[in-house]
């Protein structure tokens, strides 16, 4: 049945039984004197742009193509990610619900004092997971995942190659 027309481009839109689709849309290129084309009406959709207040300073992830993939998908709360590396701010405000409990390779005595030693380690699970879309900071590539600090790096930003491989 005909649900509405593009009088500007001669275009009829039709609407059509899922059973019947593409007997029908077969049906439609088949009558070439009368229909120069047939297609499905596809669905578009814009590329997300989050609302954070420094996303206009991350120049890289239109550059990675994030607005477009995050169309796709924010990533899974299901799938930590761990962030190897300084430790990570637990009460950074994009991080605060995103940090699981983690490790310390370098204080034996501490194991659990996840804390970031240097500051890298935040600015990495930021660019990995920071809450997004959220009015505050910047965004993250995996909206939804969680990290989880594994602290190799002192901070002296140096990591012997045994507490990475730990």
């Amino acid at each position: 049945s005909v649900i509405g027309e593009i009088p500007a481009l001669d275009v009829l839109v039709l609407h059509v039984n899922k059973a019947r689709f593409r007997n029908v849309l077969t049906a439609l290129k088949n009558k070439k004197k009368k229909y120069l084309a047939a297609e499905p009406d596809f669905v578009g959709q814009a590329a997300i742009v989050p609302n954070d207040t420094q996303y206009g300073y991350q120049w890289h992830l239109p550059q990675i193509m994030m607005p477009k993939a995050w169309s796709i998908t924010t990533g899974s709360s299901g799938v930590p990610v761990a962030i190897v590396d300084s430790g990570v701010d637990a009460a950074h405000p994009d991080l605060i619900s995103k940090v699981l409990p983690g490790r310390n390779y370098l204080d034996p005595d501490h194991p659990d004092d996840t804390h970031d030693v240097l500051g890298h380690g935040t600015a990495v699970a930021g660019v990995v997971a920071a809450a997004t879309n959220n009015a505050i900071g910047v965004a993250g590539a995996a909206w939804q995942n969680p990290v989880v600090p594994m602290v190799v790096l002192s901070s002296q930003n140096w990591a012997y190659y045994s507490d990475i491989a730990k």
